[in-house]
């Protein structure tokens, strides 16, 4: 449990937020069946601006490392974040995009979970990512329903 706070205190203030409203706006939408996406199609925007044009900025690492994984992982988690909206509002073969970017993010999960044990990698990173793919699958399979 120490782990995933101290994991938590690495994400960014904004994307906490975003994360949290895309979260609950799926929730009501998928789930609870209230109407409305504008809130979604608003928050899943700003998520896709944090995590590939900025995702040198908000995904990289505390040391001075590659700046590959940050911009690799950030284009994989906006393309999930599309693939929401693509299903959220109703556009015609949603399948293909939501399944491109489950393989890729069940990429990155192979990526992260083989460098886990690295000295470059501390844990709080990659918990952190951790956390963001599970929000981002969650938010997929719940507009699924």
């Amino acid at each position: 449990m120490k782990e995933i706070i101290s994991a938590l205190k690495t994400i960014n203030t904004w994307e906490k937020v975003f994360l949290v409203l895309i979260f609950f706006s799926v929730l009501l939408k998928h789930v609870f069946h209230v109407t409305g996406t504008v809130d979604i199609v608003v928050f899943g925007m700003m998520l896709g601006i944090i995590y590939f044009p900025l995702g040198i900025y908000f995904l990289r690492m505390p040391t001075k490392a590659s700046i590959i994984f940050p911009i690799i992982s950030g284009f994989v988690y906006a393309m999930g974040i599309v693939s929401m909206l693509y299903k959220t509002l109703n556009l015609a073969e949603y399948e293909l995009p939501m399944l491109i970017s489950g393989i890729l993010l069940l990429g990155v999960i192979i990526f992260l979970f083989l460098k886990y044990k690295s000295p470059f990698y501390p844990p709080n990173y990659l918990i952190s990512h951790f956390l963001r793919i599970g929000i981002i699958i969650s938010v997929n399979l719940m507009t699924l329903l």
